[in-house]
């Protein structure tokens, strides 16, 4: 290798490193126990329709809500006398896990482009060793 081509080496190696740290800690998110729930925790604001009722000329009445997809259909669950926070944690550490998920994908296909490029970089012809010598046929395979 040439300097220049020793100089790229060097940056693609750095480059893999930092790439290689990356994914370790997406492996981080991967490791933990907590369970995960696929969905979205939102505040549903409606008005009940009683006669009366305050939300017919105030603010709307608050409650907080669940949205899943299920076999392609979006479902709305009311959370009515649950409590928010067993339901809060593991959607959010799904979300996380999600995130980085899809950022190991990136990262990956980032990294292999880079090795595909080192290898490129790297490799020589095998006569191209000898510096220019004849060297013998090497054995066929039997």
């Amino acid at each position: 290798m040439n300097a220049k081509q020793q100089q790229k080496a060097s940056h693609l190696r750095q480059e893999m490193n930092a790439l290689w740290t990356k994914m370790g800690s997406c492996l981080d998110e991967f490791l933990k126990r907590e369970p995960l729930v696929k969905g979205t925790l939102y505040e549903r604001r409606r008005r009940c329709g009683r006669e009366g009722c305050r939300c017919g000329s105030g603010p709307p009445h608050v409650s907080l809500a669940f949205s899943l997809s299920e076999a392609g259909q979006t479902t709305h669950r009311s959370l009515r006398g649950i409590e928010p926070g067993r339901l809060r944690v593991p959607v959010e550490s799904y979300r996380r896990f999600r995130e980085s998920r899809a950022e190991l994908t990136k990262t990956w296909s980032e990294f292999i482009e880079l090795v595909d490029e080192m290898e490129s970089l790297r490799r020589v012809e095998w006569n191209a060793l000898f510096n220019g010598a004849n060297p013998r046929t090497p054995p066929e395979d039997d």
